[in-house]
């Protein structure tokens, strides 16, 4: 399939492999003219232009940074909208808004292009072993084109239905899911150190008589061996926490914001005084 990729960061790079390892014909492109391509793909065509990367692309997958990077690719001047043929789907992998997600689709449809929502639950070190799962929504006609290309570049997909918006804010709740795990383990860990039991084999205690997760044990081990990237699968920065281990930064209006659209709260705010 002929594929575009728009974004090379942390997250892109690894998917731009893996669709160059799956035979796909991909082409690259970058924002900064003046910034290289990575040297593992090196070998892929450059395109200088976003008219020149999406021409005859069939698929035009975009990783980028945040809402604005996403709304200037796509309404800005040369934009998507201009330059995506009849047909063709940009397919957003990018971690924005759902009210973001819901414009772009609204827009792609009234130019005669598909959309597809498709935001990554997982790390840019589980997406180059194809550890991800994909949160997918979207027309079906424009979801099942895309849908053995995702099935391809993780472990799983789950499809939750025809509406975009749906697909980002299920992955804001995730994040917001990821951030207080992430926070009870590190907490969880601590106390047992000061109690005198090493993090390791308290984190392997905990994983064998309490909970089996694919998710502590990465964070955790991350943890015990304090090398914690800070972006690591959250898409945003980290700073020192106590004994020198990375705490995720989490911004607590960007939940708001985003669960506006859907009328709902911020599922990373604490709750409020008529909670049950």
């Amino acid at each position: 399939m002929q594929t575009t990729v728009l974004g090379l960061g942390r997250m892109g790079q690894p998917i731009a492999r893996s669709l160059m390892e799956d035979g796909h014909t991909v082409t690259l492109y970058l924002r900064r003219q003046d910034q290289p391509l990575p040297e593992p793909l090196a070998a892929a065509r450059r395109a200088f232009s976003l008219a020149e990367a999406v021409a005859g692309a069939q698929v035009v997958v975009s990783v980028v940074t945040d809402d604005a990077a996403e709304e200037d690719l796509t309404f800005g001047p040369g934009g998507l909208l201009q330059q995506l043929g009849p047909g063709a789907i940009h397919l957003c992998m990018t971690s924005i808004s759902p009210g973001t997600s819901l414009r772009l689709a609204q827009a792609h449809q009234e130019a005669g292009q598909g959309y597809v929502a498709a935001p990554i639950l997982g790390s840019p070190r589980a997406a180059a072993n194809r550890q991800v799962w994909f949160i997918a929504a979207g027309q079906d006609v424009h979801v099942v084109r895309c849908l053995g290309m995702l099935e391809a570049l993780g472990r799983g997909v789950t499809r939750v239905g025809t509406r975009v918006e749906l697909a980002h804010a299920l992955k804001l709740g995730a994040q917001a899911f990821s951030l207080a795990v992430i926070e009870a383990l590190a907490e969880t860990l601590a106390f047992g150190e000061k109690a005198g039991y090493t993090p390791a084999n308290y984190l392997r205690l905990l994983n064998l008589g309490q909970f089996k997760s694919p998710q502590a044990d990465a964070w955790g081990a991350l943890m015990v061996r304090h090398d914690h990237e800070p972006t690591d699968g959250l898409g945003q920065g980290g700073r020192p926490g106590r004994a020198g281990r990375h705490r995720p930064v989490h911004d607590p209006q960007e939940g708001g914001r985003a669960a506006r659209p859907l009328g709902q709260p911020d599922p990373g705010a604490a709750p409020g005084p008529d909670a049950s």
